[in-house]
């Protein structure tokens, strides 16, 4: 069906109102059933997928070519926002993880079920997605330094709000792109005492910001901002 579409013409690179095109919907699948990154993904990959992901970061092009490590773990995060907070997943790990980013066992469910083509047997342990996040991490020291992510507690990042995405021939902050007011709109008035989504990457950003007081920011044992 979808070669049935793009041969009359479907653009696939059109977007949805949360910023999503039709490979975007099919990697949300994947990270809700990862059974369907095996099934399903791979059909797709060459039709749908794009050949790169041309970020912006501190307004330097990044561009992660589709056999870069952070290639994939950038895909389904951009793609997985929109429900990773969402009560109506059914989730294999404990539902709170998810609420303070994304984790290498989250991510790391879907990797290991996509064929060797697509994700390298040397990749499929999760402490390769371990280090692939600690890499691209706004404060890691790794050369070259890509800043794709924020962490906000051990092993749990959200996409680095101060990225853009490319827009055609322009430019889009991430969060405008994925509409985050909206996912916010979604969870409902009242989500328990969990943390809003806007809450989570409002608390992201001024992380980012420069200190305006004296005094040292919580941090992990490794030195990391402690958010969650």
């Amino acid at each position: 069906m979808v070669e049935a579409l793009l041969a009359k013409g479907a653009d696939p690179a059109r977007r949805d109102e949360f910023g999503h095109t039709a490979w975007d919907h099919a990697v949300g699948r994947a990270m809700r059933e990862a059974a369907f990154a095996g099934s399903g993904l791979p059909g797709l990959f060459e039709l749908l997928a794009p050949p790169a992901l041309d970020v912006q970061t501190e307004g330097r092009l990044v561009r992660l070519e589709r056999h870069q490590g952070e290639y994939w773990p950038l895909t389904l995060m951009l793609a997985g926002l929109k429900t990773q907070w969402s009560q109506c997943v059914t989730r294999r790990l404990d539902p709170y993880r998810y609420l303070s980013g994304f984790f290498a066992d989250q991510l790391h469910d879907v990797l290991q079920e996509l064929p060797a083509w697509l994700w390298a047997g040397s990749r499929r342990k999760r402490t390769y997605v371990n280090q692939v996040l600690a890499r691209a991490e706004v404060h890691s020291s790794y050369q070259p330094a890509r800043r794709l992510w924020v962490r906000t507690k051990n092993g749990h990042y959200f996409p680095n709000p101060q990225m853009q995405l490319r827009d055609g021939e322009d430019w889009q902050p991430v969060y405008e792109r994925l509409a985050l007011a909206w996912i916010d709109r979604g969870c409902g008035r009242e989500i328990d005492h969990r943390p809003r989504p806007t809450e989570s990457i409002r608390w992201v950003r001024e992380a980012l910001e420069p200190a305006t007081e004296p005094g040292p920011a919580p941090a992990d044992t490794d030195g990391q901002l402690q958010l969650f």
